[in-house]
């Protein structure tokens, strides 16, 4: 009788102990899994077995508690699943398009011997900046010698003055305007979303987002009013294209024809995409997305989004956990190029939550990025957006599925203005809706997020 006594207690223990490590595993694992003197006298008394099944379940849980760091990727301010949020082990590291005969680098100091570096290294300066987020001045090199930017790299590299040179990489945008052929269908992502039918007390009112996109329409009847102030990273380029960041701008804070998810949020908007003639393709290089990423965190951003993808920059991961670093939730598209693809970037670093794409019968898009990076999915096929000249059309893209989990988190900063970026991702995991394999997956990370529900969860 005395040992089933002795082995009821050691049980005891047992259940104890895995209760206790199921509740650090939820709160972030604060105590580091500790277990006290008694615990371990209690469980000291149990058959082999049961210990090494025990073992066994405490290595997972303290594996999640470590949240492992890829030596590649700066530590994660956003952690809500004990794993870095950007972090995609099995996808190797991208090089990129970026401008051909340019590198970028970063300075310390006051800028005095910014020429001497360009001069000793046959460079030349085509621009400089003082970037307020990074405490360094930004560097754009020129080549015009015929080197490649790999080569003149290397030189930079071996400079003592020089931090973090690297390609001046292109980043494209992640959503396109569709010709109408299904209308009756188009107006399913508020819905969708988790929008109820009777409207919202929350508006977004008096939070302000930062949006990192093409130029928009200022006289678009949703979007009078909506801008706070904006900013122009391509001064001397004339502005060719207004379509993508218009409707990225109406899904966050439309207030006219199409109702956007935070109407009364004000917007930063920061021109750092235009293309070179009408009707190409819009790009951006890093030097125009730092200066933007700059601007917006200056003037007061709780919230960045960026619709728009690329390579692996090492002087962006720095300027976005920086940002990161000063609270600013950062949201990107997770990507256009299709579910065998490389890691998107700004979306898989480990500092921004990647936002995928679903129609409305809740398929993700066919052409979305697929990756462990992922972490929640929003409408964005087929989805009535603004466009300019007063109109409205159809959009699908990872680019228009951003600003709704942006918008949800305008409302949520309105709700609770002390909310971090950790406490947001975390209620956005309780509370979406899981689909595809059961957890978070790499498709739809962990489901289809509900603005209702979100706003609901205490």
């Amino acid at each position: 009788m005395r040992k089933v006594f002795t082995l009821l207690a050691c049980l005891t223990a047992l259940y104890s102990l895995l209760m206790n490590d199921q509740a650090l595993a939820a709160t972030g694992c604060p105590s580091g899994g500790a277990i006290s003197k008694h615990q371990r006298e209690m469980l000291d008394k149990l058959p082999p077995p049961m210990q090494t099944i025990l073992q066994a379940v405490r290595r997972q849980t303290q594996t999640a508690c470590q949240a492992p760091v890829s030596s590649q990727l700066p530590s994660t301010v956003i952690d809500p699943f004990f794993i870095p949020v950007g972090l995609d082990t099995n996808s190797p590291a991208i090089d990129g398009e970026a401008t051909p005969d340019e590198v970028v680098a970063m300075i310390n100091g006051d800028g005095a011997n910014i020429d001497a570096v360009a001069a000793s290294n046959g460079l030349t300066v085509r621009s400089r900046r003082r970037s307020a987020l990074l405490g360094a001045f930004i560097v754009r090199f020129g080549i015009t010698d015929g080197r490649s930017p790999a080569a003149a790299i290397a030189l930079l590299q071996a400079n003592g003055a020089i931090d973090t040179p690297g390609p001046n990489h292109l980043y494209r945008l992640q959503g396109s305007v569709r010709e109408p052929n299904a209308f009756e269908k188009a107006r399913y992502a508020p819905q969708k979303f988790g929008r109820p039918a009777s409207g919202l007390q929350l508006t977004g009112k008096d939070v302000v987002i930062g949006v990192i996109d093409t130029a928009i329409d200022p006289d678009h009847p949703d979007l009078k009013d909506a801008v706070l102030e904006s900013y122009d990273a391509l001064p001397d380029q004339p502005v060719n294209n207004r379509r993508h960041g218009t409707a990225v701008a109406g899904l966050l804070a439309g207030r006219s024809m199409i109702l956007g998810v935070a109407p009364k949020a004000r917007l930063l908007v920061a021109r750092a995409f235009d293309v070179p003639v009408k009707n190409a393709k819009a790009s951006a290089t890093t030097y125009q997305i730092l200066e933007a990423l700059d601007w917006t965190v200056e003037k007061g951003a709780q919230i960045i989004n960026m619709s728009f993808t690329g390579p692996r920059n090492n002087l962006m991961s720095k300027a976005l956990s920086a940002a990161a670093g000063k609270n600013v939730l950062l949201i990107a598209a997770a990507g256009n190029n299709g579910p065998k693809a490389r890691p998107a970037y700004p979306a898989a670093e480990q500092s921004v939550l990647a936002v995928t794409a679903t129609d409305v019968d809740n398929r993700i898009y066919s052409h979305a990025n697929a990756g462990g990076y992922v972490f929640v999915a929003a409408p964005g096929v087929d989805v009535l957006a603004a466009v300019p000249d007063n109109g409205v059309d159809m959009v699908s893209g990872t680019s228009f599925a951003a600003p709704f989990l942006s918008g949800l988190a305008a409302l949520m900063l309105e709700q609770n203005k002390g909310l971090t970026p950790r406490q947001f991702a975390k209620t956005i995991e309780l509370t979406s809706h899981d689909l595809g394999q059961p957890g978070r997956d790499h498709v739809f990370g962990v489901g289809l997020a509900n603005l209702t529900k979100a706003l609901a969860q205490k």
